[in-house]
This record gives C-alpha cells, sequence and structure tokens, in this order.
C-alpha cells in the first residue's frame, strides 16, 4: 500500500483495507518478490543499480544497505524507451522489480532525486549525462 497524493509517503504491508481510514488516495498493489531496480534514463541512455535494501519493504524508510551496477538487455531498454516516449519524458528514474527474467515497471519519475545515487556509486555518470544532454539540445536549436 503506498499514498499516491502530494505529500511524501512510504509502502507499507497491509492487508485488505488495513491501515486506510483517513490516508487519502492509496495505490494497493500484489506484493511482488525480485530484485529492486533504479534506472536512471537520460535520452536513450540508461544507469541501471541494484538496490540492496535492509529489512522492510521501503528502502526510503530502512535505508540501503548498498547499490550495485547491473546491465539490462537491449530488448529491456528498448522497452524502457519506448515508454519514456510514450509519456513524453526525456530525463527518469524508473523502478522496477526484476523477477523470473522478466522487468516489471513499477514507476516513472519524471522528477527523480538521483544524487542518493551517485554518491554511493564512484563511477556514476547521471549529471554528465543529464548535462550533455542539456548542452547537445541546445546547440541543436
Amino acid at each position: 500500500m503506498k499514498a499516491i497524493s502530494g505529500f511524501p509517503a512510504f509502502t507499507i504491508d497491509a492487508g485488505p483495507h488495513e491501515g486506510c481510514d483517513g490516508v487519502g488516495p492509496l495505490l494497493l498493489q500484489e506484493y511482488l518478490t525480485g530484485d529492486e531496480l533504479r534506472i536512471h534514463a537520460v535520452d536513450s541512455d540508461f544507469v541501471s543499480h541494484l538496490l540492496k535494501k535492509n529489512d522492510g519493504i521501503d528502502y526510503r524508510v530502512t535505508g540501503l544497505a548498498g547499490l550495485e551496477r547491473v546491465s539490462i538487455s537491449s530488448g529491456e531498454q528498448d522497452a524502457l524507451r519506448d515508454m519514456m516516449e510514450a509519456e513524453g519524458v526525456r530525463f527518469g528514474g524508473i523502478d522496477l522489480i526484476r523477477s523470473k527474467n522478466r522487468l516489471i515497471v513499477l514507476e516513472l519519475n519524471p522528477m527523480p532525486g538521483y544524487h542518493p545515487y551517485e554518491a554511493r556509486d564512484d563511477d556514476n555518470p547521471i549529471t554528465e549525462m543529464i548535462y550533455k544532454s542539456l548542452i547537445n539540445n541546445e546547440c541543436a536549436d
């Protein structure tokens, strides 16, 4: 269960209608198992991380034990590019679960926080990717 209004909210494990009183709009989702990934996309380039979580469902509450750079297949990249194009975004943070050799997209964040990922990964080029994209776009006009 995750709140979907305009204020910060976290994901909790709850049964049907448990803890829902007075919370506001909710997203109820089947509990999915697998590896949690965050993919930062800039135009057609991707930086993918496996989230090594501490105990709990929502790493924003319990923290991350670490990150590991991972690769995604060219077919998965094509599917994510198509999704971003359909949504009209050039930059995004895509939250997914890799389950049984398939990716399940949880959400596409059009304004993701990416600095915590760069701080934990010495070879993380997200800021550089954004900069190059903006400069190349500016020069093209």
